[in-house]
């Protein structure tokens, strides 16, 4: 599936689908105008017009969260339950960043999590660079996302990633934990080459069963998970000072936020924000 995946995956049914909620809009309004018949199958008509209408969600109507760390703060973001409790999370130069050593081997650095646990489709997009690098015989430097996170003590999330053992050649990993059991969907390995204090972009798109992960448009995994079903999104970073920016999520359950208001003038809008992260984008 193409890059271009998000919420409705045909433009086609999504207007379809808009036209078929005004008609149903203008037809309930046209019943509830008209009294109640004593022909029973004409009452039923109307209750099943009622009835369809409420199941049908007009195309376009997701929200989008933004964090552009501007305000020196990760509000609205908190830390997970699971790993090490010695990882550093905190904001830098309108920078969010991720400082963990000595991550051995299948142990995870503590995550920053945002989010619900009944959000269920979703597209997020993050800024990342590895600032520097911890030399650890035993674990590896990575980063990741994982989505439809639960934050239990037990992992049950879908995880994507990037790890090096020595910072030359880097691996790709695409998987899902379902009450801690692992299944490794993806392993790339230099399927893209990572270096140090240069920014990418990761993309990871969670649509019913597809899970799809870009690096800067570059299409890394594409694969079928059922479980697990809903939950947030976890940022990590180990055996390294990792850092995130333009943190966005786009999802029918997401709502309307902007976490870091003083990155948008006042009465501004969201698109206000893109514009601003796609200059700073390119500046980098």
């Amino acid at each position: 599936m193409g890059e271009g995946v998000n919420q409705c995956a045909i433009r086609g049914k999504c207007e379809l689908l808009n036209l078929h909620f005004a008609f149903c809009i203008l037809q309930f309004l046209s019943s509830v105008k008209r009294p109640m018949s004593n022909n029973p199958n004409e009452n039923a008509m109307k209750y099943l017009i009622i009835a369809l209408c409420s199941l049908i969600v007009p195309a376009g109507y997701a929200g989008t969260t933004v964090d552009t760390f501007d305000d020196g703060n990760f509000d609205g973001w908190h830390k997970t339950q699971l790993g090490d409790p010695t990882t550093e999370w905190r904001v830098v130069d309108g920078e969010l960043v991720s400082i963990s050593d000595f991550i051995c081997n299948f142990d995870i650095a503590s995550g920053l999590m945002i989010g619900e646990p009944t959000w269920t489709d979703y597209t997020v997009t993050v800024e990342f660079k590895f600032e520097r690098f911890f030399v650890v015989q035993c674990g590896r430097v990575n980063l990741g996302v994982a989505t439809r996170s639960r934050d239990g003590r037990v992992l049950n999330e879908v995880s994507f990633g990037v790890n090096s053992k020595d910072g030359d050649v880097w691996r790709t990993i695409c998987g899902r934990n379902v009450n801690g059991q692992w299944t490794l969907f993806h392993e790339g390995i230099d399927t893209v080459k990572i270096q140090p204090q240069q920014w990418y972009t990761i993309r990871i798109v969670a649509l019913g069963a597809t899970h799809q992960m870009f690096i800067d448009g570059q299409p890394i995994c594409d694969f079928e998970a059922v479980l697990p079903v809903w939950g947030g999104v976890v940022l990590w970073g180990g055996n390294g000072e990792v850092r995130f920016d333009n943190f966005t999520i786009t999802g029918p359950q997401v709502p309307d936020r902007d976490l870091s208001p003083l990155s948008v003038a006042p009465k501004g809008k969201l698109a206000t924000v893109w514009g601003q992260m796609k200059r700073r984008r390119n500046e980098r």
